[in-house]
């Protein structure tokens, strides 16, 4: 059984503002997602791949992947992943 105050504090909206990913991030994704695609080890890192809701185009993002406790969260640093 989940306990129900972790849930609510998973789906609460944050409280901070989204900013954009600094030049160097923004110049660096596409690298990551290269590295990542063709399957080099970095950290926790992983090529996180979804269909678009209207275009069917898979989209891809580097997120990072968090276990504790037996569950798996994933992080995106900059914005909506």
């Amino acid at each position: 059984m989940s306990d129900p105050q972790i849930d609510s504090k998973m789906t609460e909206e944050p409280s901070m503002t989204t900013t954009s990913a600094p030049a160097f991030v923004r110049v660096s994704n596409p690298l990551s997602r290269r590295l990542l695609r063709i399957g080099t080890p970095m950290g926790p890192n992983v090529l996180l791949t979804v269909r678009g809701r209207t275009s069917g185009q898979p989209r891809s993002a580097a997120v990072a992947v968090l276990e504790s406790e037996g569950r798996r969260y994933v992080i995106g640093a900059y914005g909506n992943v």
